[in-house]
């Protein structure tokens, strides 16, 4: 993935160059965000799968607070009873659930932007 290889690149001092030192500086279109969250624990040696699954941790907390920020804007709204749904619902919903498990950066970047709301 491409937010590995950034993730790598930025660990080693070299940001953002997808490839060795003599490539350009590029953010790929990529979540800049996200590949420097990603570079801590490749800086920390979680290598390959291990790299995977610290993603998908990120995916997973990030599900949890998104359906927490959802709880939270659908009781402003609406009322405690339909905050609770709408928690339920975004924790439910296979399109989220998809991207949470996706170790991309949808779901955090999701619930950062729930919980400014």
């Amino acid at each position: 993935m491409i937010h590995f290889q950034y993730a790598r690149t930025i660990a080693i001092g070299e940001a953002f160059r997808f490839g060795g030192v003599d490539d350009p500086r590029s953010s790929g279109a990529t979540s800049v965000a996200y590949a420097c969250l990603l570079a801590v624990p490749w800086a920390l040696g979680l290598r390959r799968l291990h790299l995977l699954f610290a993603a998908y941790a990120y995916g997973a907390i990030g599900w949890g607070f998104l359906a927490e920020g959802m709880h939270r804007i659908g009781e402003k709204l609406w009322g405690p009873l339909q905050g609770i749904g709408a928690g339920i619902l975004t924790f439910t919903f296979a399109g989220i659930a998809w991207h949470a498990c996706s170790a991309m950066e949808t779901i955090p970047a999701m619930a950062i932007v729930a919980w400014t709301l």
